[in-house]
């Protein structure tokens, strides 16, 4: 997976940000992606090699294929998950899981998506371009050219883009899509913005900027706390967290950052994974991370952790995905599985027997 697509993830979805090499993308599908039937449930433990942990297998409600390769974009609207595969948006009912395909301009690992009221904001990584699409059909509404855009935020009514290539942050006018070259706030394509300011991690520091004045507000030291921390996003201001995706397997330690006093708040420690990131699923808090198995096989793993005391008393996993974050709406939990070209529904309920 490409640094970009990674860091995209941290910003968007999952706090999960690290590098590698993107397969080339295969062809659409000739048909439209359609639901599985649900697999039966088990009880399974997966067989780890994390000492001391029994991982309780759950299986997906439902899956739906997604055409091409790559870190997969999802995200929803409150009523509907949007889905980008090759070509083409997945509009997803939540309820019936029914599919509607919509031609657009986009595609796995490369695309990064943004809802605001004026339309449905597309940036392309590889092809250097920023649309404004029309989020009932995906027509184009208003294309510019931009090298390596990444990262799209909102401060206030102002949006913001990263371009990648110069580590920086820029103001968009969204009358043109033409960026401001004054706005540039340099030091992370991938900050994530919250409580009008901008914040972004460089594994030892979380840095607060102020995106008018550029003015740097505060530093937050990480050091000896967080070995998690190449990313840094969640939802302000009560639950901001450090996150990271890494080759290797190993522990983790992810803090939680306090916008309101500009501090560390709590330091989570998570079994052994390649990385992820929190999720909030009724009253619990979950980590979602990429685990592996004895045999070197990925898959996905919830472990429920009660952040005042910091007990993890939850272990559940759903062997074969590897996890680009999560999307909730209504009942259902959706993940988007790389490796498996597929979002997969999960019912928070197999979460909690």
């Amino acid at each position: 997976m490409r640094r970009q697509d990674i860091a995209a993830a941290v910003v968007a979805m999952a706090l999960v940000t690290g590098c590698g090499t993107a397969a080339a993308p295969t062809a659409p599908s000739t048909a439209p992606p359609t639901p599985t039937a649900k697999p039966t449930p088990t009880s399974t433990p997966t067989p780890t090699a994390t000492p001391g942990i029994v991982w309780v297998e759950i299986q997906p409600e439902a899956a739906i294929d997604i055409p091409g390769v790559g870190y997969i974009p999802a995200f929803s609207d409150g009523t509907a998950v949007w889905v980008v595969a090759k070509d083409e948006l997945l509009k997803i009912d939540p309820k019936t899981n029914d599919v509607v395909s919509l031609d657009a301009p986009v595609t796995p690992d490369d695309t990064t998506l943004a809802l605001a009221d004026d339309g449905l904001w597309v940036a392309r990584w590889g092809g250097g371009k920023l649309y404004r699409l029309d989020p009932q059909t995906a027509k184009i509404q208003l294309e510019s050219t931009l090298d390596t855009p990444v990262n799209i935020q909102f401060v206030g009514e102002d949006m913001w883009i990263g371009q990648e290539s110069k580590h920086s942050m820029f103001k968009v006018d969204r009358s043109t899509g033409e960026i401001d070259p004054t706005s540039q706030l340099d030091g992370s394509a991938y900050a994530a913005s919250g409580m009008g300011d901008f914040w972004s991690v460089n594994g030892v520091r979380v840095t607060r900027t102020d995106p008018t004045t550029k003015e740097v507000k505060a530093t937050i030291d990480l050091t000896g706390k967080a070995n998690c921390a190449s990313g840094i996003g969640g939802e302000f201001p009560d639950a901001v967290w450090t996150g990271c995706f890494e080759r290797d397997v190993r522990e983790h330690s992810l803090a939680r950052i306090d916008p309101m006093t500009n501090t560390v708040a709590a330091v989570v420690k998570v079994p052994p994974s390649h990385g992820g990131g929190f999720t909030t699923i009724g009253d619990h808090t979950w980590y979602l991370g990429t685990f592996e198995d004895a045999n070197h096989n990925w898959f996905a793993g919830f472990v429920r952790i009660d952040l005042q005391t910091g007990v993890m008393d939850r272990f559940y996993s759903i062997p074969g995905v590897d996890p680009d974050g999560s999307v909730s709406v209504g009942d259902a939990l959706w993940i988007p599985d790389e490796r498996g070209h597929r979002l997969v529904k999960i019912d928070p309920a197999d979460l909690d027997e």
